[in-house]
């Protein structure tokens, strides 16, 4: 039985004089072969070696549960991709939502929270305003050991909201700001959309950032409908004995033309810069913000201190590693009830080592058997699905988890992989689709990049290949430099790598002989 590959495998060997007639002594037949080198040619037939099949899965799990696991791991993965469906209540408790809790644990929080395209952005707002109020988000987060004697209590107010929502999500959207409004009895405009037309007229016109300011304060105060200045509203609040910090996500479809457009750049540098430093200033603390930002529309608007800024939000920046992406991945197994025997309550202390262990019943130690030579199982998957700026983000992992396992359930039809959930071939096979999916997201929010990869799909086949030459290719130097701050690709003298989440969705080919995935990853960090 050979399982997924039915075909031979053939291995030829150099003629060798000292093989022709073998000692009786086993030790020293032994010693001839091991001096021959045929040993290390026949190590690839290990991997088809029983290898104990079943000795990842619990003795009480018969093997007829794995495509049952199979299913399960790729309806809960699916339900995790999009925050804008709201299919699920429950998130991961990571070291930015802890640190977001715990320093506004006494007061409540002014701030700005940086993430690229697909780092969760939009599945923290929904996260957060499903909680209704600051203090329930904190309590879900853990925080323990708030000062009673301190007021933290303040309803969340969603203002801004990603267009992608669906109508689920909307509703919920919708609900709570209708829920917060009544405490403070208002009722909010029923279209939201005015609000939404109300910031895009700002930067029409020539307003300068005090202008805007206050601009983003009369949005606030409109969406929550109450009428007139907008630097009224924390007086207001006070006066009905409230606390309200108002959360804005969905920056990127407002301003798409963040990148050259300088109305626009004016408009979120009032909102990220401004607005914070005035609510600081405010007696009592009853209006508080959390923006949401991509760090590419932070950098674009706030040019001169943009690196201060990133540093005095880093706390919060929702950004991914390789031991934050194991521990996702584990909970999301565990939510799906694979059996990893995970202690939930001990999740937040494994480090990466006790992790990729404990997710050996999930994907295997290797992409092969335990003895074959094939790329280990959680390092392979870290690096294809990382760009070359080292950023891993957390919607293409769940993604790779429900393909994976969605293709599983097919090619490992016959139970040949019993000892994990996904097996090799499902997981290599699921890059691409997770690429393509990948591209097309950016494509959505980044209208530089999706120029420069349109011209890069034009190109004729034999120029698509990694890694290429310039000439080759007909990009200008702004494009190579859009394509390496976002990670695309990486330059090695005059040769351009092109990452692996994106080589396969562009339809490139790696050239016969150069370095694989984990090695390109390696170097990647190392800064070739």
């Amino acid at each position: 039985m050979l399982g997924e590959d039915s075909e031979p495998i053939i291995i030829t060997t150099k003629f060798t004089d000292s093989l022709q007639i073998l000692s009786n002594s086993w030790q020293e037949a032994w010693q001839q072969l091991a001096s021959s080198q045929i040993i290390d040619l026949l190590h690839p037939l290990l991997e088809w070696l029983p290898d104990n099949l079943n000795k990842s899965n619990p003795p009480d799990e018969p093997i007829s549960l794995l495509k049952s696991q199979r299913e399960s791991l790729r309806n809960i993965a699916d339900k995790m991709i999009y925050a804008e469906h709201a299919e699920t209540d429950d998130f991961l408790v990571t070291e930015s939502l802890a640190n977001l809790a715990n320093n506004y644990r006494k007061q409540i929080p002014i701030t700005v929270v940086i993430g690229a395209n697909g780092s969760g952005k939009t599945y923290t707002f929904m996260q957060i305003i499903r909680r209704k109020e600051w203090q329930k988000f904190r309590e879900y987060v853990g925080v323990t050991n708030v000062d009673n004697t301190v007021d933290s209590t303040a309803l969340i107010a969603p203002i801004i909201a990603s267009n992608n929502l669906n109508e689920k999500a909307k509703k919920i959207v919708d609900d709570v700001r209708k829920y917060c409004a009544e405490q403070i009895g208002l009722t909010p405009p029923v279209d939201n959309s005015e609000i939404k037309n109300y910031i895009q007229e700002g930067y029409q016109q020539t307003l300068y950032e005090g202008q805007w300011r206050d601009r983003w304060l009369d949005v606030i105060a409109k969406s929550l409908g109450m009428t007139g200045n907008g630097r009224d509203l924390p007086k207001y609040i006070a006066q009905n004995k409230q606390k309200i910090v108002a959360v804005i996500d969905g920056l990127e479809d407002l301003f798409q033309e963040f990148a050259q457009h300088k109305a626009q750049q004016t408009a979120l540098r009032a909102l990220l810069q401004d607005v914070p430093q005035w609510l600081e200033q405010q007696p009592f603390r009853c209006l508080g913000i959390i923006i949401f930002v991509r760090q590419d529309i932070l950098t674009a608007s706030v040019r001169q201190n943009s690196g201060q800024m990133m540093s005095r939000y880093k706390p919060y920046r929702l950004r991914w590693n390789e031991e934050t992406v194991l521990r996702l991945v584990a909970w999301v197994a565990d939510k799906a009830k694979i059996s990893l025997k995970l202690k939930p309550a001990g999740l937040q202390d494994m480090n990466e080592a006790e992790l990729t262990e404990t997710l050996r019943p999930l994907w295997g130690k290797k992409l092969g058997k335990d003895r074959s030579k094939q790329a280990r199982s959680a390092p392979f998957v870290i690096a294809a699905l990382s760009d070359y700026n080292g950023q891993i983000q957390s919607r293409d992992v769940v993604r790779l988890l429900k393909i994976a396992a969605e293709k599983s359930i097919f090619i490992d039809d016959k139970n040949y992989w019993q000892d994990r959930i996904l097996v090799p071939k499902a997981i290599r096979d699921s890059l691409a689709d997770c690429s393509k999916a990948k591209i097309e997201e950016i494509e959505l929010e980044n209208e530089p990049l999706k120029r420069v990869f349109n011209k890069l799909r034009q190109l004729p086949g034999d120029s698509k290949k990694s890694p290429f030459k310039l000439e080759n290719i007909g990009l200008s130097t702004e494009d190579i430099s859009l394509l390496k701050e976002n990670g695309v690709i990486i330059a090695d003298g005059d040769k351009y790598y092109v990452s692996e989440i994106f080589r396969l969705g562009l339809g490139f080919s790696q050239n016969a002989g150069k370095p694989k995935v984990l090695g390109l990853a390696n170097r990647a960090r190392q800064g070739l």
